[in-house]
């Protein structure tokens, strides 16, 4: 009985063990990545909003192509109190591993720079709302909010229906 009881074990342990990710489990970007991000927000004064999907910096050039002064009307330069100010990146150079780079989980150093593009372009645009399909636990429906020189910024859900976030949000 002792015997049978401890090999009831071990085999139990051994298909838990099995199921469970190890933690040398590497995925790669295309396995979350479902999407490029959604941007909902007004690009004209007193117009309806509307959704555009790409990148932050995508999003942001279609919004400038369809209104030339976007950003004197809603974006960093306007005068409404409701408008996103352009914050400092000094403290993003706080999380660096060394003093200009951050390391990713996926093996490979990424330059300050491209990040702080993708930061701007999503402040750019944080007059809007920027969305992630559903997903489901640990395998999130992600979108590209930013993908620059080999450099990412994601957007990722674990619900189970789609999340509508400021861009800001994402960008800080």
């Amino acid at each position: 009985m002792k015997l049978s009881s401890v090999i009831s074990y071990i085999l139990a342990g051994a298909a838990t063990s099995a199921a469970l990710p190890t933690e040398n489990a590497v995925r790669s970007v295309a396995d979350l990545v479902t999407s490029k991000m959604t941007w909902t927000g007004q690009v004209k004064p007193g117009e309806a909003a509307v959704s555009i999907t790409g990148t932050a910096g995508e999003i942001y050039h279609r919004i400038v192509a369809i209104n030339p002064n976007y950003d004197n009307e809603l974006g960093l330069n306007s005068t409404d109190s409701s408008t996103m100010q352009r914050r400092d990146l000094a403290h993003i150079g706080k999380r660096a591993t060394t003093s200009s780079d951050w390391t990713c989980n996926y093996g490979t150093d990424v330059a300050v720079e491209p990040i702080g593009d993708g930061v701007r372009y999503l402040y750019s645009i944080g007059t809007g709302s920027c969305s992630a399909p559903a997903g489901s636990p640990g395998a999130g429906g992600c979108t590209a909010a930013s993908c620059n020189s080999g450099a990412g910024i994601w957007l990722c859900n674990d619900a189970n229906h789609q999340v509508d976030i400021p861009c800001t949000l994402i960008a800080e």
